[in-house]
């Protein structure tokens, strides 16, 4: 029977998992999704990350595909040799090993061997980039044709324009050398100014969808609390130090929530000129509406963008349903509207 380690779709727990394993020196099986068709679970770009003892981490398939790919894995480790595998369920006759899986499309993926004579590549740089703070795209060589090139091999490109809605390509040579090329985006990083009790929930959700998270506060017991251990970063500021102590650039969202009118309206001063996808205060209207009055950036471009009430309009009106509805207002406008970043090498 398989064991499922970790099935989220986030990179940072599969990176997270990725270390575990590569530090115990553990050969691993790296499924790339090269091309799909049709309705998939996953489009080209996804990973997932297979273990002896028919364990994996990530998901590829939605459960229906990783059954199989543990078993084609065992050549993969057996041999040594990378493999290309389809799965075409676009016939609606048939019934792909009587499981009725239903998913009318097709999905072909790349599997390669990941150890230590060969440093875990190209994973070992593919989850540097996922921890850290820069985009980069990948290239990996699916078949080498006559090429000099030989497949699992890959390149890393970090000079260019990322943006997370790059669709991945899979472009073809005369001489038959194929190449995936894909964008890899590190872990949104969210910026929560306010370490009060509400505070928790929006730290835990982000940490659960796999964002780095930091909390500001000027009240250090509040930061000290249990309820928000699991913040990546707890620093403990007057609302005046935020700039000169943060790097603010360092976030695709900030979340004004300090429940201090004062602090929030010094919070905002000093995001006026931040590029963030995302910054909200949290709020009525009113509130949002007299800090900007008072900060006298009503008519700004800045004031336009400044969302209060935050949150998509799910009727929340717990600590809990507050996160989940501001959580997934910044991860719907994160992933329709994100900001593309220029990397110069």
């Amino acid at each position: 029977m398989s064991q499922v380690i970790d099935t989220t779709v986030h990179n940072r727990q599969l990176s997270e998992q990725f270390y575990t394993w590569r530090s115990a020196g553990q050969p691993l099986v790296l499924a790339t999704v090269v091309a799909t068709a049709g309705s998939t679970y996953s489009k080209a770009g996804r990973h997932l990350l297979i273990a002896d003892g028919a364990r994996y981490a990530g998901l590829v398939g939605g459960g229906c595909l990783e059954g199989d790919l543990l078993t084609q894995a065992e050549s993969v480790f057996a041999t040594g040799m990378p493999q290309l595998v389809t799965y075409d369920m676009r016939d609606a006759a048939d019934d792909i090993w009587g499981m009725g899986l239903g998913c009318r499309g097709m999905m072909q993926l790349f599997l390669q061997l990941l150890d230590a004579a060969n440093d875990w590549q190209p994973f070992s740089d593919i989850a540097a980039i996922m921890t850290g703070t820069l985009p980069a795209a990948i290239e990996l060589v699916i078949a080498a044709g006559a090429s000099p090139r030989h497949a699992g091999e890959h390149a890393v490109l970090r000079s260019g324009v990322f943006c997370a809605t790059d669709p991945a390509t899979l472009t073809e040579q005369p001489d038959g050398l194929q190449v995936l090329r894909w964008t890899v985006m590190p872990a949104p990083r969210l910026l929560v100014l306010g370490g009060g009790p509400d505070a928790a929930a929006v730290v835990n959700g982000a940490r659960e969808l796999g964002w780095h998270v930091m909390v500001c506060d000027h009240r250090e017991t509040l930061l000290e609390a249990p309820a928000l251990s699991r913040a990546d970063e707890r620093v403990c500021l007057a609302p005046a130090q935020l700039s000169a102590r943060v790097d603010l650039n360092r976030f695709d969202a900030v979340v004004v929530m300090s429940h201090h009118l004062p602090s929030d309206q010094e919070y905002l001063r000093q995001l006026v000129t931040g590029s963030h996808a995302y910054v909200g205060v949290l709020g009525p209207a009113a509130r949002r509406a007299e800090l900007l009055k008072q900060l006298g950036l009503q008519a700004s471009e800045f004031g336009a963008r400044l969302r209060g009430p935050v949150g998509l309009a799910i009727g929340a009106d717990s600590p809990a349903s507050i996160a989940l509805a501001l959580l997934a207002e910044i991860h719907q406008t994160l992933k329709t509207h994100p900001n593309s970043v220029q990397v110069t090498a």
